[in-house]
């Protein structure tokens, strides 16, 4: 037997893994090493991991030494072969060292059964500083225009003595237009410092910037500058006198320039002769006036220029503090550089997102903001090809660093032929910013037509776009591309719509035959005559073509028309979704729409149908019944009947009426989609922790499940599909067995105690769905997996999980549950989402997210419309991995419907061209039109005839179509529709009602009104407002206005607002209409507004969409578990899936959000004792909403319930442990109701002080937590993360500056999910912004300020920066979160309001004409604003121009904020030793609170409010004074003295000025006293108050006092004999306790001179705290009064018997709050403003010996010492409190006490 060896190797070439360092932040790259910067010592390395064939390159692993971490997904790289590898980005951070750092990736191949690893080592090093240097200046004989000059020799100095051995050929330079060399070098390499030589030719006189850079190591480059340069020796120059100043002025030249070249923009200056020969030129500017001056500088010598400017600020210090305004131009200027220099770094061939990408890392770079860089990234990559990031300007204008209307000229390089620079205007659309700079990118224009103006040589033909591929762009005035599809001229005749229109009226006019035997061909067809039928005659003509005109012949040789005899309904038939029924006609029906009701008489088929809820719509020869949720008609079982004597459903030739030949049968649809069934189950449940009861029920949701119909659901069975449990099969067994259809059986609840009997295992529900149209079922299942306890939290995802669909655009949000209680202590949750591909490979744009919702922003990557993606959440207790909860969800990706919007006029005055726009339609998916829509335009007229004649149709032009006046026929109605298409997605607008009238018929264009664009469609849910913009001619017209053709009733203003309620139940556009009436001549404006429907509740009962279970109702434990059942929510334009229902409680008027998502129920806790409102609103995604709630009763907790052992339970550390930003807002809810209910009354100070800082810490714990977890990419989220954290600061004694800091990030994210969602924030979000703020305290780093102080005044400049600081970050930090709420202000709301303590913020939209004589109240500041205010309005000229210009019909946003405190604004001068106006004014001080005010459109530079040209506009600002101080001013005035009142305005970060223009007006006389302040621009105000003295003889010298206990008092009233006030009869048998009141800011000149009022201020007292103590007022005793305010000595005389519990009762009664015991009508009464206790040192010892029941005197000594120890942090607390409240003590006019003429200053230590 032969046999042969054979020899084989297998080798295997592709099981690799490589990786390499490709980059560093902050270090050089020198192969795998770093060399650091000099002042570094470690940095950022970027390392590429590449895995080979068969490696998985999700098992790759970083396993050595470095910290590692991955950034982004898997990404794909050509390699050597031509093939492609995936790899992973790692971002190491590593430090400067003397060993090497070893660096290890593992990986597994795609089996399993193999590992790779790869290591290298990395050496970490630091670069010495390398330096360049040139000569600056080179000097050229001659400057020959245009002409080069020869060659310039320029040596370099490079020093790369740090060892990097550099080399000529290392270096790259850019020379600009001049051409550099490097001169051959022979030295070696090792030289040190190295001196190389470029040759540069091709020069000419002029600046250039040669560039050295060292390309080797990527290092920054070294920049040689040089030409003209002017320099101001005093950029700010401050005088002591007069109104100008001189100034001197260096200008250095060079280049062959000499001083005769030089020129200044500025007459005034001058050449000082004796610096000629210097070569630096001295200029001096003469007389130069208060303010900025800008000085130019230049010169154009042959051709050769170049130019320079200062700016010099001169300030008088005639008012010590002198603001000289900022140039806002010069920033604008330093925004356009650097935006330049970004511009010229990006490729040309970068598409969007690539630039937006540069972008966003440059503006990182900067330290921009980065909202404003992330919107302005969105932008870029919106934008055609990222061009709007390759412009400047447009960059400047988005960061709103250079503003349009300021107009500013800025000096920029032009690098086009030469290094010049030049001054020029601002241009969105060029590379360098400014006017005449290139384009960016250049200008191409494609072939084709754009308009049909563009088809103009070829005879009836029109520009047809909707084919187009080629598109053409022009760069907008903010740098956006405005691009428009380019098309072909085709013949109109041939045009889609005309032939369809032409073949529809044609084909009806079938013309008797009166001479044949039989007059209709048909013989069901009869003929009726026309002379009979004057509707008929005058639809009776034909249509033809010919050269673009469509021409009508009327009817001819013939009497009449035939037409079917019997107008018949002929077949109905369902729709596929079974919503609707569609009824064909066996002729044309009149367009109509109406309630079927009307059509369908018989009560039987109109019950069916849903009566007046079903809507039908006649349209050609089909009638569509669109049918509502309560209709139960079905088919193959019932019919309809349309009866002859109906009067809605009309034949459109006769007008004669539709019926059915007895029952008409309904078909079932062709394909009827079949009931959905959804099942929504925890992903796992776990036994309860250590063994005690269950702590929640275990609920499973069939609730999502629906019919298609949108009917409810005949049934839902339940089913336990695997696996075996009593419980569980108890639980099926009693929801199976509820009656009623399916909305009774979508829950299956397993009641917690059951859980615990439930076996470890995993079990699979089933629960079915069956529809009213047939028994089949739909199931849905879901697995539930029982563990062990504390194995797995029990964690449910939260709507659909199958085919959930989400629209690219808007990105998506997946949320989950968790039941906290499932976290058993010292256990932690983490959190792990991936997402897969529709090939199974992962999808980038889910990649390792561990939050417990997942976010995923829009616009979504690397999906496209239809396709689908899975998503996997894997929930596990750490360190249990292996029983991990385990979710799978699919998404359906969806492109954005397009929305199209005509707008144009109604009646309008025909000799007028007319301009019909669908400029407003647009593509969400595309909001800056990149890929531009196309536009299909038809016009008809009602009465059928053809719109145009032989002039033609105008101009279509995209989206504009222009029609030439005497086009249309005067008198006919016209309707416009547009449809906008793009791919297979299309919309359709109309306009209809377009009529020419006479020049004397009054016209006027009607728009809706909104708080910025209007929405696409208006959510039935909110009030619709309008504007008719009357002409001048027209402005004394009377207003009737229609809804639907219905008289609108009482509404004759310009302006209306239609309730809710009033719009039609069917969701259906509405029209509104005015008729405007005017010398007996009557016109009409339209406008049909698209309706968005609300969701609503199907059920007709109380608690049909609201169930409440009460678990517990008793503090603090009480739990309420409410939920909706979906089954009874409809909305019938929309997907009850997608619906979000906001869980909230209310009180005090304001809402406090809760849970904001897709859950329909929620778990109410932490509530306080007492009725609670709780609310739910259930709301689509446009906002449209219905809202349901109830009332809960929490009872109150037994009397040994003790509330420090309850906040000391309250375990932070487990919910923060959970990740779950619900648990954590859970958590600091039920400490701030812990902390509102607080210690029982007889707590010691110790315990209460115990008890506050056990609140402080499990407080600041939360906040903490909360600040990490909220994300700003979720805005609902952060509303409720905003709404907790700002409860429970409030609950806080000590908020310490962690605590802040928590707060303010929790209020950017807040701020910053809104920004970056372009939404507005409702005002419960605004009320927790403002509280968060003014908790926070935002400071804000201020830049230098362009102000000084005169050399004599000393200030603490420290101090007063960072009290500026302070302000200013509170009011920018409040002007962001007004605007927010601003945005949600529509006109219908009038006047939107939130607040925190001491801010309140107002917030309204309105029309200009509405503005006018409106209140817009903030807190109890008031503003009143009068004057024709204007705001932008669009029109159209009788020429057929769009013009913008301000009009009283403008909506324009106008916001108030009022501090109630405003120390914060008097810090900026008081905390640096100055006064308010004047340095050294100590006297004024500002009584009043701070108001800001802004209104839209204002002045930028004087903030003048928005008004008509001519005209004046004002606000009346109304700023409450405190009561005491209205009382101190009215005395001051009966004494001959007085105070002045002021308004003031914020000038600056730190001064105010007086505002000249406007008056104070004073009213001390009511209860609620007020300075008025009338102004004319926008800015922040307050009331400053000057005490005037009276003359010398009015001042009444005061008598001395005698004080003592018992005496006669001090100061002006000692000579007042007190002994029979104070007589008092001791009662027996008891002890004494005294008590120091001091009634603060009380007039105690004025109590101790009328007696009647001191004797019932003695009695009043007595009554209040005998009221508040429940002790008897024949036991209280009030002393004699003292002077120092008001001092009072109040006596107990309490029994002996009294325990010490009774008497620390007593003493907390008084000394805890004493401002308490006071009502608001005592306060006003008496004018004082606090008041202070404390027990009294005088307190007498006991009189019997101490025992059971009585007081040792140590006891005694202890309590004295505790409650003095006390009520000094009460008044501490009390000082603080109303500083807060008022202002700080300096900031205040004293307490105007004395009777004298002297100003009396407030007591060191007063609290006033």
């Amino acid at each position: 037997m032969a046999g042969q060896a054979v020899t084989f190797t297998v080798i295997n070439r592709a099981f690799t893994l490589d990786a390499a360092v490709v980059g560093a932040n902050g270090a050089v790259v020198v192969g795998n090493d770093l060399l650091l910067q000099p002042d570094a010592s470690s940095a950022m390395a970027a390392i590429r991991v590449v895995a080979g064939r068969g490696v998985d390159p999700l098992a790759i692993q970083h396993i050595r030494n470095a910290n590692c971490e991955v950034s982004g997904g898997i990404q794909v790289m050509a390699t050597a072969d031509n093939s492609t590898a995936k790899y992973f980005m790692y971002n190491c951070s590593v430090a400067a060292g003397s060993q090497p750092i070893e660096i290890s990736f593992s990986a597994n191949d795609t089996q399993g059964a193999c590992s790779v690893t790869k290591e290298f080592e990395m050496n970490v090093g630091t670069v010495r500083p390398w330096s360049l240097a040139a000569p600056p200046l080179y000097e050229l004989d001659q400057c020959a225009g245009a002409a080069r000059l020869g060659r310039v020799d320029i040596p370099i100095t490079l020093d790369d003595s740090n060892g990097l051995d550099l080399s000529p050929g290392d270096m790259v330079v850019d020379a600009g237009g001049a051409q550099c060399a490097p001169v051959p070098y022979s030295e070696p390499r090792s030289t040190h410092p190295k001196v190389l030589t470029y040759s540069c030719t091709n020069l000419m006189a002029g600046s250039y910037a040669v560039n050295f850079v060292v390309s080797k190591y990527r290092e920054p480059p070294g920049v040689m500058k040089a030409f003209l340069r002017a320099v101001a020796r005093q950029s700010f120059i401050l005088i002591q006198n007069g109104s100008a100043s001189d100034a001197v002025i260096d200008v250095a030249i060079a280049g062959g320039l000499t001083a005769g070249d030089i020129m200044s923009s500025n007459a005034a200056c001058a050449l000082l002769p004796s610096s000629v020969a210097s070569g630096s030129l001295t200029f001096v500017c003469r007389q130069l006036p208060l303010g900025a001056t800008t000085i130019g500088f230049w010169a154009n010598k042959t051709g050769c220029s170049a130019a320079d400017s200062v700016v010099v600020s001169v300030a008088s210090a005639a008012n010590l503090d002198t603001v000289v305004p900022v140039n806002p131009c010069a920033a604008c200027e330093q925004c356009i550089k650097t935006a330049a220099s970004f511009a010229a770094t990006v490729p040309p061939s970068a598409g969007a997102g690539a630039v937006a990408a540069l972008f966003s890392a440059r503006c990182a770079a900067e330290q921009a903001d980065p909202v404003a860089c992330a919107l302005v990234a969105r932008a870029i990559a919106d934008s055609n090809n990222g061009n709007f990031g390759r412009r400047p300007a447009a960059l400047c204008y988005a960061l709103k660093q250079c503003l349009p209307q300021l107009g500013c000229r800025v000096t920029v390089t032009n690098s086009s032929n030469t290094a010049q620079n030049y001054t020029a205007g601002l241009d969105a659309c060029t590379s360098n910013g400014v006017v005449s700079g290139p384009p960016a990118p250049p200008v191409t224009a494609p072939s084709g037509c754009g308009a049909d103006a563009d088809c103009a040589s070829t005879a009836g033909t029109y520009c047809d776009t909707t084919a187009a591929a080629a598109k053409a762009c022009t760069c907008g005035a903010l740098g956006f591309d405005a691009c428009q599809l380019r098309g072909q001229c085709s013949p109109l005749c041939a045009k889609r719509d005309v032939v369809d229109y032409m073949r529809a009226q044609n084909s009806q006019m079938k013309l008797c035959n009166t001479t044949a035997p039989t007059p209709c061909v048909d013989p069901a067809d009869t003929c009726a005559p026309l002379a009979a039928n004057p509707r008929l005659a005058a639809k009776c003509f034909l249509l033809t073509c010919a050269g673009g005109v469509v021409s009508p012949t009327p009817c001819v040789g013939s009497d009449g028309v035939c037409v079917p005899a019997e107008r018949l309904a002929v077949a109905a038939k369902f729709t596929d979704d079974r919503r609707a029924i569609v009824v064909t006609l066996n002729a044309p029906a009149k367009a109509a729409k109406f309630t079927c009701d009307q059509l369908f008489l018989t009560s039987l088929t109109a019950a069916k149908a849903g009566g007046a809820k079903a809507f039908c719509e006649a349209a050609g020869t089909t009638l569509t019944v669109r049918l509502p949720p309560v209709a139960t008609v079905l088919p193959g079982v019932d019919s309809m009947i349309i009866p002859a004597n109906q009067t809605v459903l009309l034949h459109d030739l006769t007008g004669a009426a539709f019926k059915t030949s007895g029952n008409l049968a309904i078909a079932d649809a062709d394909s009827p989609a079949a009931p959905v069934a959804v099942l929504s189950a925890p992903l796992s449940v776990s036994k309860p922790c250590g063994g005690s009861p269950a702590a929640v029920d275990v609920v499973l949701d069939a609730g999502l499940s629906y019919d298609p119909s949108g009917r409810p659901l005949s049934t839902i069975i339940w089913n336990l599909a695997e696996g075996a449990s009593a419980p569980i099969a108890a639980a099926i067994a009693a929801v199976n067995a509820r009656l009623g259809d399916g909305t009774n059986k979508t829950r299956l609840v397993i009641p917690a105690d059951a859980v615990s009997n439930v076996s470890v295992g995993t079990y699979v529900i089933s629960a079915a769905a069956r529809s009213a149209f047939s028994p089949a079922t739909v199931g849905a299942s879901a697995t539930l997996k029982i563990t062990a306890a504390g194995k797995a939290p029990i964690i449910s995802v939260v709507g659909p999980t199958v085919d959930r669909p989400f629209l690219i655009r808007d990105g998506f949000k997946v949320s989950s549950t968790l039941v906290p209680e499932s976290v058993c202590p010292g256990k932690e949750v983490s959190y792990l989402w991936n997402g897969l591909d529709d090939a199974g490979q992962p999808w980038s744009s889910v990649r390792n997210y561990t939050q417990k919702t997942l976010v995923v922003p829009g616009p979504v990557a690397d999906v496209s419309p239809d396709q689908r993606r899975t998503l996997q959440l894997t929930a596990a207790i750490v360190g249990d991995e292996a029983f991990a909860a385990v979710a799978a969800v699919t998404l359906r990706a969806q492109a954005s419907p397009l929305v199209a919007a005509v707008r144009g006029p109604s009646d309008f005055k025909g000799t007028a061209t007319i301009v019909v726009s669908a400029a407003g339609s647009y593509d969400p998916d595309d909001p800056r039109g990149v890929n531009p829509l196309a536009f299909d335009w038809l016009c008809q007229r009602d009465d059928g005839k053809p719109c145009f004649g032989a002039a033609g149709r105008g101009n279509v032009n995209g989206a504009t179509w222009t029609i030439p006046a005497g086009t249309l026929e005067t008198g006919a109605a016209h309707t416009f529709s547009v449809t906008v298409s793009k791919g297979s997605r299309s919309a359709t607008a109309t306009l209809a009602g377009v009529k020419p009238r006479p020049a004397s018929v009054p016209t006027a264009s009607l728009s809706r009104a909104c708080a910025g664009p209007c929405p696409p469609k208006h959510s039935a849910s909110q009030p619709l407002s309008l504007v008719l913009a009357l002409p001048a001619a027209f402005s004394d017209a009377v207003v009737s206005w229609k809804l639907n053709g219905q008289p609108v009733a009482g509404e004759v203003l310009p302006s209306i607002t239609i309730p809710a309620v009033s719009l039609p139940a069917t969701g259906d556009d509405v029209t509104v209409s005015a008729d405007i009436t005017l010398d007996g001549q009557t016109g009409t404006a339209a406008v049909a507004v698209p309706i968005n429907k609300a969701p609503y509740c199907k059920s007709a009962a109380s608690d049909g969409c609201l169930s409440v279970v009460i678990k517990s109702a008793t503090f603090p434990t009480a739990e309420f578990v409410a939920s909706v059942p979906t089954a009874n929510v409809a909305d019938d334009d929309g997907d009850v899936q997608a619906l979000t229902y906001q869980w909230g409680v209310r009180a005090a008027g304001k809402d406090r959000p809760l849970l904001i998502d897709r859950a329909a129920s929620f778990r109410f806790t932490a509530l306080p004792v007492g009725a609670t409102e709780i609310y739910v609103r259930v709301s689509d995604a446009q906002g449209a909403a219905f809202e349901t709630g109830a009332v809960v009763l929490v009872n109150a907790p037994a009397a040994s319930f003790d509330a420090g052992a309850a906040i000391a339970s309250v375990d932070t550390s487990q919910a923060i442990a959970t990740g779950d930003p619900a648990a954590i807002n859970g958590a600091a809810r039920s400490v701030a109701q812990l902390a509102a209910f607080g210690p029982p009354a007889d707590a010691s100070a110790a315990d209460r002080a115990a008890f506050s800082a056990a609140v402080d810490t499990r407080a600041a714990a939360l906040l903490s937590a909360s600040g990490d977890a909220v994300d700003s990419s979720d805005p609902q989220a952060a509303q409720t993360a905003a709404a907790s954290a700002a409860e429970v600061l409030g609950a806080m004694t000590n908020v310490t500056d962690a605590a802040k800091a928590a707060a303010l990030k929790i209020c950017g994210a807040l701020v910053e999910s809104a920004l970056l969602a372009g939404q507005a924030m409702p005002p419960s979000a605004v009320s927790a912004a403002a509280s968060l703020i003014e908790a926070g305290g935002p400071v804000a780093n201020l830049p230098a300020e362009n102000w000084r102080t005169a050399a004599q005044i000393s200030i603490d400049e420290v101090a007063q920066k960072a009290a500026a600081g302070k302000l200013r970050g509170l009011l920018d930090a409040l002007a962001q979160v007004v605007d927010l709420l601003a945005q949600g202000a529509n006109p219908a709301d009038g006047v939107l309001t939130a607040s925190s303590d001491g801010i309140f913020l107002s917030a309204a939209n309105q029309p200009g004409r509405a503005l006018n004589g409106m209140d817009v109240a903030a807190g109890a500041a008031q503003v009143a604003f009068v004057g024709p205010f204007v705001a932008p309005c669009t029109s159209v000229n009788d020429s057929g121009v769009e013009v913008t210009a301000p009009c009283e019909d403008g909506v324009l946003a106008v916001t108030a904020q009022f501090h109630q405190d405003s120390s914060l604004f008097t810090d900026v001068r008081t905390k640096a030793g100055l006064g308010i106006l004047v340095a050294g004014d100590t006297t004024t001080t500002v009584p009043s609170g701070a108001i800001v005010l802004s209104a839209s459109g204002q002045d930028p530079t004087t903030a003048a409010l928005p008004c008509a040209a001519g005209a004046t506009c004002s606000a009346a600002i109304k700023l409450p004074l405190p009561a005491p101080v209205a009382a101190a001013a009215r005395r001051l005035l009966a004494q001959g003295s007085g105070v002045d009142y002021t308004c003031i305005r914020l000038a600056s970060n730190t001064q105010f000025q007086a505002e000249p223009s406007t008056s104070a007006v004073v009213d001390t006389t009511s209860g609620s006293p007020t300075v008025t302040c009338t102004v004319t621009r926008a800015g922040t105000y307050l009331i400053a108050a000057t005490p005037v003295a009276p003359p010398p003889s009015a001042s009444p010298s005061p008598s001395p006092g005698t004080g003592g206990a018992g005496g006669d008092g001090g100061g002006a009233g000692g000579a007042v004999d007190q002994t029979g006030e104070t007589a008092y009869d001791v009662p027996a048998s008891t002890q004494p306790y005294a008590f120091d009141l001091r009634f603060v800011g009380m007039d105690y000149a004025e109590i101790m001179a009328n007696t009647v009022e001191r004797l019932q201020f003695r009695s009043d007292l007595v009554a209040v705290v005998a009221a508040a103590t429940d002790i008897p007022r024949s036991s209280i005793q009030v002393g004699a009064l003292t002077e120092g305010s008001v001092r009072a000595t109040v006596t107990f005389h309490v029994p002996r018997d009294w325990t010490p519990a009774q008497v620390n009762a007593l003493v907390n009664a008084i000394t805890t709050n004493p401002d308490a015991l006071f009502d608001d009508n005592f306060r006003a009464t008496y004018g004082f403003t606090g008041v202070e206790a404390a027990l009294s040192a005088a307190t007498p010892a006991p009189a019997a010996a101490a025992g059971a029941g009585s007081l040792t005197p140590g006891a005694q000594a202890g309590i004295a010492i505790g409650v003095i120890v006390f009520a000094l942090a009460v008044a501490g607390g009390a000082l603080l409190y109303w500083r807060r409240r008022r202002m700080a003590a300096r900031a205040l006019p004293g307490e105007f006490d004395s009777v004298g003429a002297a100003y009396v200053a407030p007591e060191d230590g007063a609290i006033v």
